[in-house]
């Protein structure tokens, strides 16, 4: 669940707030392989950080502006770093946080 009892969403909340990105929980028109994961039994959130940007997946003349995409680099350099710093005893069992729900 994507609350503020999963360590994995701490960690994806904290480098948001970090850099004042406000988080949408959506589920996309589309799917993405993070199903697979989760079914495996690993916790797995899409993340897609494009602060105003239209939605034109797949679309024609699909694009993503300059200033979107490096934005997007220093969110996921947080994401990661906060990820890899969560204290082996804030997670008993990854999969209690299991989840259908995606994150855009």
């Amino acid at each position: 669940m994507a609350n503020s009892t999963n360590p994995f969403w701490n960690a994806i909340q904290s480098a948001a707030n970090d850099l004042n990105i406000p988080l949408i929980t959506a589920v996309p028109p589309g799917s993405t392989d993070a199903r697979y994961v989760r079914l495996a039994g690993v916790p797995a959130f899409g993340l897609s950080p494009q602060q105003n940007t239209p939605t034109l997946l797949h679309a024609v003349n699909e694009y993503l502006g300059v200033d979107t995409f490096l934005n997007g680099i220093d969110f996921y350099e947080k994401v990661i770093k906060n990820l890899a710093n969560i204290p082996a005893n804030e997670v008993q069992n990854p999969r209690t946080y299991l989840y259908d729900t995606i994150i855009v």
